[in-house]
């Protein structure tokens, strides 16, 4: 055991008797386990913590890009974990003090600068229950998004509480904020599926656009691209590359409005531009849009889509130089 290691189990564990002290075989990294352990379990801000993590593992493999968030995505600033948590000014540097001495912690970002640190949070046989499941992180930045664009900052940290807790009471009652008055889809239904909340931010962004029936067009077009095969058809673009210089002209569309909507459902939606196609972001969106028992009057038809494509050499010049 180095210096440096002693230093940081004295700190984790202060007095005379460490857990191993009865076990002198006992291998270095479970005893990093053991401190790890010790240092989260004992947080009194252990789930947000845990949720901090999260945000910070998932933040290196972002795009640099500035998102909705207003802030570029690669990077973890406080506030901007903050903002996607929903959390108060100053919670985040209040959750990871306890773990402080296994990050770089700054103004501008905050990292796990400990990599076996790293290791034992997304490794379930070793950090257990208090592992960071990288895709609830996903889901909660991908959902922070949209949630603050419709219903602003106090609906941030719903979806991942209500993801890990299911539908207490203090959730249903934090939620109710996101939603207001007094015939919320849940007064009757204590029960109420996230999948059913998650239908409800997806059809409110869509209904209140002022351009919807034109997104659900675009998105129908997105969808069916993806099975096309890679072959440069008549647009002089692949069948399969939904840019949106294709959509706009398959739909007869101005180029501008296409980008303007891709930017509008930017928490959905990714890509956008000559030389990238169009994407959906969340599965669980794509899976709304072509269940029509979820999405009701917003279900899109792939074979309608598909008659779309097909016909739109004949309905229109589309094809030109001009891009419509």
């Amino acid at each position: 055991m180095t210096p440096l290691d002693q230093s940081v189990f004295s700190k984790a564990f202060p007095g005379p008797t460490m857990p191993w002290s009865n076990n002198p075989s006992l291998e270095l990294r479970d005893m990093y386990d053991q401190v790890y352990s010790h240092l989260i379990s004992c947080s009194p801000h252990r789930d947000t913590m845990l949720q901090v993590l999260g945000q910070i593992i998932i933040a290196k493999d972002m795009r640099p890009r500035i998102d909705i968030i207003g802030s570029p995505a690669n990077t973890t600033p406080p506030d901007r974990i903050e903002t996607i948590l929903g959390l108060g000014r100053g919670a985040v540097l209040r959750a990871i003090a306890d773990v402080r001495m296994t990050l770089r912690v700054g103004y501008t970002n905050i990292t796990i600068q400990d990599q076996a640190f790293q290791e034992f949070l997304l490794d379930s046989s070793r950090s257990k229950g208090l592992s960071v499941d990288l895709n609830d992180a996903r889901l909660t930045l991908q959902l922070a998004a949209p949630i603050r664009k419709v219903f602003g900052a106090q609906g941030m940290c719903m979806m991942l509480s209500m993801h890990s807790l299911g539908m207490t009471p203090l959730i249903h009652q934090a939620f109710s904020r996101v939603f207001p008055g007094p015939d919320m889809p849940w007064n009757d239904n204590s029960s109420i599926q996230l999948q059913d909340m998650y239908d409800r931010v997806y059809t409110h962004l869509i209904v209140n656009s002022p351009h919807r029936d034109t997104i659900l067009q675009v998105l129908g077009q997105v969808i069916v691209a993806k099975d096309m095969p890679p072959v440069i058809d008549a647009s002089g673009i692949p069948a399969n590359f939904p840019s949106p210089k294709r959509i706009a002209a398959i739909l007869g569309l101005e180029y501008d409005l296409v980008m303007q909507l891709v930017t509008e459902f930017h928490p959905i939606l990714e890509g956008g531009d000559e030389h990238t196609d169009i994407k959906i972001r969340q599965p669980y969106f794509l899976e709304f849009l072509l269940d029509p028992s979820r999405s009701q009057e917003l279900f899109i038809n792939v074979n309608e889509a598909l008659l779309i494509v097909r016909h739109a050499p004949t309905l229109r010049t589309i094809f030109d130089t001009e891009g419509m």
